[in-house]
C-alpha cells in the first residue's frame, strides 16, 4: 500500500533531526534526499505521491522544513570545504575531488549569477574567509610575470 514508505522513512527523518538538529542538507542524505525531495513535490501537489492529512500532521510535528528553501545545501557544502582545506592545506585541484568537486563548479557559477545556485551575501562572506578559490587555479603559475630577456654569460 501507500503507507508501507511512510513510517520507515519518518524513522529516519526523527533519526536524522536528532543528529544534526535540524533538517539543513537533508535532500543530500543518502538515504532520504530523494524521498525528501518527492514529499516536498507531493505537498505542492506537484508529483502523484499523495499526502494524508496524518502524514502532514506527523511531519509539521517534527518540524519538517516544507520547502528547502536554497540554503539547504550550504551548510554541508561549507564544512566539505573546511576539511578540504584542512587535509590539503588549499583548494587546488577541487573541483577534481568527486564528492564535493561538482557543488564548487556550481558555486563558482552561481558567483558569476549563471546556473541555478543563489549566493546571499552572507554565504559569500564566510567562503571568502576560509579563502575559498573564486577561480580555478591555473595548472602552471610562473613564478614571476616580467621575463627577463637580458642574456649575461
Amino acid at each position: 500500500g501507500n503507507r508501507d514508505w511512510f513510517t520507515p522513512f519518518y524513522n529516519k527523518l526523527v533519526e536524522y533531526k536528532e543528529k544534526n538538529g535540524n533538517f539543513f542538507g537533508v535532500t543530500t542524505a543518502i538515504e532520504l534526499g530523494s524521498t525528501v525531495s518527492i514529499v516536498r513535490a507531493a505537498y505542492k501537489d506537484k508529483h502523484n505521491t499523495k499526502l494524508t492529512q496524518e502524514m502532514i500532521d506527523k511531519l509539521n510535528a517534527i518540524g519538517f522544513t516544507w520547502s528547502g528553501g536554497n540554503h539547504e545545501w550550504f551548510i554541508p557544502f561549507y564544512n566539505k570545504l573546511i576539511e578540504y582545506k584542512i587535509k590539503f592545506g588549499n583548494f587546488y585541484g577541487i573541483t577534481k575531488d568527486e564528492e564535493i568537486g561538482p557543488s564548487v563548479s556550481h558555486v563558482r557559477a552561481a558567483k558569476k549569477g549563471k546556473g541555478k545556485l543563489k549566493l546571499t551575501p552572507r554565504m559569500i562572506e564566510k567562503l571568502n574567509e576560509i579563502g575559498f578559490a573564486w577561480k580555478a587555479e591555473p595548472k602552471y603559475k610562473p613564478e614571476n610575470n616580467s621575463i627577463d630577456n637580458t642574456c649575461d654569460l
